[in-house]
């Protein structure tokens, strides 16, 4: 049965409102990240748990950005000997 142009426009309007959701979540990650804190904890941050799901999430964790933003913290933590055992 083919798709008809009311249902691909739902489907295509469905599929912007996620991408931006997410690029949403994304920055949220990236900022939080450059701010010092933990991957592992923003990824529990409620605004995050909300938003998307764990699929989506594994999805925003592959990209670009968000691995940049782990790597320049852990780049600092190197340069600055300050790898936060003690929290």
């Amino acid at each position: 049965m083919s798709e008809t142009l009311r249902e691909a426009i739902q489907r295509y309007l469905e599929e912007m409102r996620l991408d931006v959701s997410e690029e949403r979540v994304m920055n949220y990650i990236v900022r939080e990240v450059h701010q010092g804190r933990k991957l592992s904890e923003v990824v529990k941050d409620p605004y995050v748990e909300n938003r998307v799901d764990q699929d989506q999430l594994g999805r925003l964790l592959e990209n670009k950005e968000v691995i940049e933003a782990v790597e320049d913290e852990i780049d600092k933590a190197f340069r600055q000997k300050d790898f936060k055992f003690a929290e």
